[in-house]
């Protein structure tokens, strides 16, 4: 079973034919570095589940670039609007880093929900866990900022390597020397409570 469909399985059960049906339209693909798999103002093709690697959703805001997202390893990446109907979308979707994902299709989707309706209750809970981490987003964006990069590290803890701080400062939405001045305070109060430690 691929990861997609095991992401699927834990949800709720699949039905063994729309298991069957999934697993007969997901398939792999790579994106370098630096690659689109969604160029802005387009009708995307596909919803992806990352691999390996991780990718980047984007907008443009009065000219300059807000990032909305990172997506990695176990995640999906999608459009809620294009799940039941081709829709354009103003957000572009690039690779940090070299991408392995399962692809499937908006096409592929809408024609499995007819055959299988009870597919419609594993999108719902896709569409849930999106919104739940965009409304985290927002909350994340009106902290003080050093509280905002706390939060930001617990959020992607497992992305937090892989993304170079300039992506990071983008996201906070705070210049990198301040990101840099925040990480310095961070390492000097971990190595102050490990010396402590040492000398209880």
């Amino acid at each position: 079973m691929n990861g997609l469909c095991a992401l699927f399985e834990q949800m709720k059960p699949l039905s063994a034919g729309l298991r069957t049906g999934l697993e007969e339209v997901v398939h792999a693909r790579y994106y370098p570095q630096d690659q689109f798999l969604c160029m802005p103002d387009s009708t995307p093709d596909y919803l992806f589940f990352i691999v390996r690697g991780i990718v980047e959703t984007y907008f443009f805001n009065s000219g300059r670039i807000v990032i909305a997202a990172f997506t990695g390893p176990d995640e999906v990446c999608f459009e809620p609007g294009c799940l039941f109907e081709p829709a354009s979308v103003k957000h572009g979707v690039i690779a940090l880093a070299d991408t392995e994902v399962l692809c499937l299709s908006y096409g592929s989707i809408r024609r499995l929900l007819m055959h299988f309706p009870e597919f419609a209750y594993h999108l719902q809970r896709l569409i849930g866990i999106r919104d739940q981490y965009y409304d985290r987003r927002i909350e994340l964006l009106s902290e003080p900022t050093d509280v905002r990069l706390e939060h930001f590290i617990e959020l992607y803890e497992r992305h937090f390597h892989g993304v170079t701080r300039a992506h990071v400062s983008q996201f906070l939405n705070m210049s990198v020397s301040h990101l840099y001045t925040l990480l310095q305070r961070q390492r000097k109060a971990y190595h102050n409570k490990r010396k402590k430690a040492m000398n209880v």
